[in-house]
């Protein structure tokens, strides 16, 4: 294998690195050393095809002995610029493609599991009731409750709940649901509803540039939005009503969704109804 090819090849490697792992902390400062060298040699580059720019420099490095040719400058600092730059656009390509984060993952990458650590931390509780279905309890509120099944349930170390879903089956196809209700408890250190719902926002309009997020309450310690995803290819055709209660060390999310572009006035109120039916107990 020539020199040639080896080059390419370990450029090509390096491309591969820097898109499946775009925040690892070594290929970022790669990718900014080579940003950095790239954007210089893209400069040297430009001033080559400056005549004036070009007499000086020959005269700086004829005064030291070094010879200047700025055809080979030009086009050795061309080659450097655009390997530079291009670890930079494919580390950018690779965190916008992976897009904006869903509710679960804006929390779970900003909030830390060590605010359950230590003994002096409190889990927070809410108030919450539920209809017997026969084997499954059905959470207050969902319309039609005998026609809704629990999906999965997840429990923490303490064998506390951590995430429930209940789906509605599709009278045509028992195996595809139309409408979900889930449950989260998620850890919280700080987080505002504010702030929450802006990078929320923010994040469907890159994701989904289709769809829209509707405010529908906000508190100090609550949040309610509905977020329709247009039938962005991310999501399909999707229309929810997301609710977050903040506590001081758990964050409780209840989220009703129907699978259709828009759901019906009756499914908004019904969706209304049954995330706001969990209350937040105030802290001993």
């Amino acid at each position: 294998m020539t020199i040639g090819r080896l080059l390419a090849a370990s450029f090509a490697a390096a491309l591969l690195i820097v898109f499946a792992l775009p925040d690892a902390h070594l290929v970022a400062m790669v990718v900014t050393i080579a940003a950095l060298v790239g954007a210089a040699a893209a400069i040297l580059c430009g001033l080559t095809f400056w005549g004036q720019a070009r007499v000086r420099i020959a005269r700086f490095l004829n005064a030291r002995n070094l010879p200047f040719r700025y055809k080979v400058v030009r086009r050795n600092a061309a080659v450097v610029a655009v390997a530079g730059l291009s670890l930079l656009a494919v580390k950018e390509i690779a965190v916008a493609r992976r897009g904006a984060p869903t509710p679960d993952d804006i929390v779970r990458n900003r909030l830390s599991e060590a605010a359950r650590e230590g003994a002096a931390a409190v889990p927070d509780k809410i108030e919450w009731s539920f209809n017997n279905n026969g084997k499954d309890r059905i959470p207050d509120g969902l319309p039609n409750p005998e026609q809704w099944v629990a999906l999965e349930k997840d429990a923490d170390s303490s064998g506390r709940p951590s995430a429930m879903t209940w789906v509605r089956h599709s009278g045509k196809d028992s195996g595809e649901w139309t409408e979900m209700f889930g449950y989260h408890d998620l850890p919280q250190e700080g987080i505002s509803p504010r702030e929450f719902f802006d990078q929320f926002k923010a994040g469907q309009a890159r994701q989904c540039p289709s769809g829209t997020v509707s405010l529908i309450e906000l508190s100090d310690t609550e949040l309610m939005f509905e977020a329709k995803s247009g039938g962005c290819p991310h999501y399909g055709e999707v229309d929810e009503i997301d609710r977050y209660l903040f506590g001081k060390s758990d964050l409780f999310q209840m989220e009703y969704t129907v699978k259709a572009r828009e759901m019906t006035p009756a499914q908004r109120d019904a969706g209304i109804k049954a995330v706001s039916a969990p209350r937040l107990q105030p802290s001993g």
